[in-house]
């Protein structure tokens, strides 16, 4: 409980909106990024470590498009490094 009261404090100190479980999941879009694989993602589909990658795409490289590299990945297929 101790956990749970911390997180509540810390989002009313930042002046987060909350948002509760059930909220996210009714959410329209809330599922839209569930179905796109890394074989889909531009550089990602590319890569030979695509299927061993972890997911990092909470981060992308443009946030305009949802197919773009993750921002973290410091990894490039073309050239090995």
């Amino acid at each position: 409980m101790e956990f749970y009261e911390t997180m509540l404090a810390t989002i009313n100190r930042l002046a987060l909106p909350y948002t509760s479980l059930r909220q996210a999941l009714e959410k329209e879009n809330f599922k839209d990024v569930w179905s796109i694989s890394k074989s889909r993602i531009k550089v990602c589909k590319d890569c030979e470590f695509r299927h061993i990658c972890t997911d990092c795409r909470a981060y992308i490289d443009d946030p305009n498009d949802i197919y773009s590299k993750p921002l973290k990945c410091g990894y490039d297929p073309y050239s090995t490094r």
